[in-house]
């Protein structure tokens, strides 16, 4: 027969409704927002949440039961520009007055075509001399709307197959608040386009790599984005792509592209360029075997670790390269030497070390 136990704290709660509800009660707080407008979106996140949860609220009003936490908030009407907010739960007052506004902003009125043609679903983008960007889409209608702090911005336009027509890619002066400004974008069809990645032995995306494509007698020299991808107009024919990256051999592909057509999803893998360290530990006299070595990046996180062979004789094999590091010689987790920095950028021969 098995007994069961249970515990006082059981006990008590099984036998204690209210104080049941004051356990969850304490870790959590109702907060109510009040709007200015009627209608509107509010989107939240506290440190540590993998997504942004999100409410509507429909009569100026809204109530949420938040843990006892710091959140950050994103407050929208679609006829107001959005406001951020970061608010601590636990010490904030209810309720919280949210009051939409208008002043000291630009208003922009756009519209993205492809020659007579609105387009929607288009990802407008203005970049400010502050390097703040921000984002919007179009309608099915090839229309937004676009409330800005006044400055100087500099606009792109994405939609897949399209490129942001050259006369667009000027600097923009909106620099009056509580002014409207009207602002036309057209796009151009690729009629031919190459897009891909650059990744690396693990499949991983390469940051930032250089792109270089020769296409008939024309070369075209670009970059990739943040993760590694890369899309470039061309002409039909054969095309070779060579993808660069510092610390890493380059490599290329070579595609045929027909008529009005375009190739997505090229992947060009790079190899990461590596060295070797070798040299003999002694003590001055003799070579030394079985002595412990540890390679160390320069942030003093551990590499790989070797052992001296009978002749002294030890190896860090195929490193990968553009880093600095330096070796640390142990024994029974004592360190009795530790080297300067060696910039790893060829292979190493007979970097010897002595003991004392």
């Amino acid at each position: 027969m098995i007994t069961r136990t249970r515990s006082y704290f059981q006990c008590v709660i099984e036998n204690s409704p209210v104080l049941i509800n004051l356990f969850f009660i304490t870790f959590s707080k109702n907060i109510t927002f009040n709007f200015n407008t009627s209608t509107g979106k509010v989107e939240y996140f506290k440190a540590g949440d993998l997504n942004t949860q999100s409410n509507y609220f429909y009569d100026g009003t809204l109530t949420l039961d938040l843990e006892k936490d710091e959140y950050y908030f994103l407050l929208s009407n679609e006829d107001f520009p959005p406001i951020q907010k970061i608010i601590d739960v636990k010490t904030t007052e209810n309720p919280i007055d949210i009051v939409f506004t208008k002043e000291n902003y630009i208003y922009v009125k756009g519209i993205v075509k492809n020659n007579s043609s609105n387009l929607g679903n288009v990802n407008v983008s203005f970049t400010n001399s502050e390097n703040k960007s921000f984002h919007f889409s179009t309608d099915i209608f090839g229309e937004f709307i676009a409330y800005l702090p006044p400055n100087n911005y500099s606009i792109n336009a994405e939609r897949f197959g399209y490129t942001l027509d050259k006369k667009n890619k000027i600097i923009y002066n909106f620099s009056s608040a509580r002014k409207t400004y009207s602002l036309e974008l057209n796009l151009i069809e690729l009629s031919c386009f190459i897009q891909g990645k650059v990744i690396d032995e693990n499949n991983h995306s390469i940051p930032y790599p250089k792109i270089f494509i020769k296409n008939g007698e024309n070369i075209i020299q670009g970059e990739g984005d943040e993760f590694g991808m890369f899309k470039f107009p061309v002409n039909s024919g054969i095309i070779t792509i060579l993808a660069q990256k510092n610390s890493f051999f380059q490599n290329g592909v070579v595609r045929k592209i027909e008529k009005n057509s375009s190739i997505t999803n090229i992947e060009i893998p790079l190899s990461k360029i590596r060295y070797s360290i070798t040299g003999i530990v002694t003590n001055g006299i003799k070579a030394l075997d079985k002595v412990e070595l540890q390679l160390v990046n320069e942030d003093n996180s551990k590499i790989t670790t070797t052992y001296s062979d009978e002749n002294g004789y030890f190896e860090f094999y195929k490193i990968p390269s553009n880093r600095k590091v330096f070796i640390l010689v142990l024994k029974d987790n004592k360190i009795l030497k530790k080297t300067e920095l060696i910039d790893l950028n060829k292979d190493i021969k007979d970097f010897n070390i002595i003991l004392d």
